[in-house]
C-alpha cells in the first residue's frame, strides 16, 4: 500500500507534510483528491503517514499534492538552477494563470520577459503546448518530478530549485544561425597565379642570365 505523506491543511489549503503537523485529527487535514477527512498517523513502529479517517477507494491524491506543493515552493522562492544557464532570478510568480491559449503551471518574469514553469508529476507537456512556447519564443522550463518519492519538504525544495538533472528548458533564446557570405575565395587563387606566374618569370630571367654569363 502506497504511504501519504502529504495532505491538504483544511483552513489554509496548503500542502501539508505528516512531520508539520499534529497526531491523529488535531491534524485538521483532508485528502488532496477527494476532500474527505484525513487522519495523522505518528505511532512509535510505522512510518508517519495520513491515511483516510473513514473507508474509501480513493488513492490518497500524493501526486496532486505533489503536484500542488513544487508549485508554491516556486511561488514562495526567487533563484531557481536550470541547464546551460546557471542560475536564474524570476519575479512575480503566479499559479495556474492563464496565457493566450493556454495554463502554464506557473507564470513569472525573468527581466521583463515572461518565464513559464511546467511541473511533469503524472502528465509531461504535451506537443500542442511545446509548439506554444517554441513557436511564440516564450521562455519555459518542464520540472520533472515523476519518478520523485516524497520524505521532506526541504529535500523536495532541492529538487524543484536546485536539480539541474530533471530539469528540460523547453525554449530559452532563438539560435542564432550563421549564414554565409560573398565568396571572395577566388580572389585568393587569382593572387597565388599571379604570383606564382610573376615568381617563375622571375627565375627564369634569372636562370637565363646566369647562363649567359658562363658562355
Amino acid at each position: 500500500m502506497k504511504i501519504h505523506k502529504l495532505a491538504v491543511d483544511k483552513k489554509s489549503g496548503a500542502v501539508v507534510s505528516i512531520q508539520e503537523v499534529p497526531n491523529g485529527l488535531s491534524c485538521h487535514c483532508i485528502c488532496p483528491d477527494c476532500k474527505k477527512t484525513f487522519v495523522a498517523v505518528q505511532g512509535q513502529k510505522n512510518d508517519w503517514h495520513f491515511r483516510h479517517y473513514e473507508e474509501t477507494n480513493c488513492k490518497g491524491g500524493q501526486e496532486t499534492a505533489l503536484h500542488q506543493l513544487a508549485k508554491e515552493i516556486i511561488l514562495t522562492n526567487s533563484r531557481l538552477d536550470i541547464p546551460t544557464y546557471g542560475t536564474i532570478i524570476y519575479e512575480s510568480p503566479h499559479a495556474e494563470m492563464p496565457f493566450q491559449k493556454i495554463i502554464p503551471d506557473v507564470t513569472a518574469k525573468i527581466i521583463d520577459e515572461n518565464l513559464f514553469f511546467e511541473i511533469h508529476v503524472t502528465h509531461a507537456v504535451d506537443e500542442r503546448k511545446k509548439k506554444f512556447y517554441t513557436d511564440g519564443e516564450h521562455k519555459s522550463i518542464e520540472i520533472d518530478l515523476r519518478n520523485y518519492a516524497f520524505t521532506t519538504k526541504e529535500n523536495l525544495a532541492f529538487h524543484v530549485l536546485s536539480n539541474i538533472g530533471n530539469k528540460h528548458i523547453i525554449f530559452w533564446k532563438k539560435k542564432v544561425v550563421a549564414t554565409a557570405g560573398p565568396d571572395y575565395s577566388w580572389i585568393l587563387w587569382i593572387a597565388i597565379v599571379i604570383f606564382t606566374y610573376f615568381g617563375m618569370k622571375g627565375l627564369f630571367k634569372r636562370t637565363s642570365a646566369f647562363s649567359y654569363q658562363r658562355t
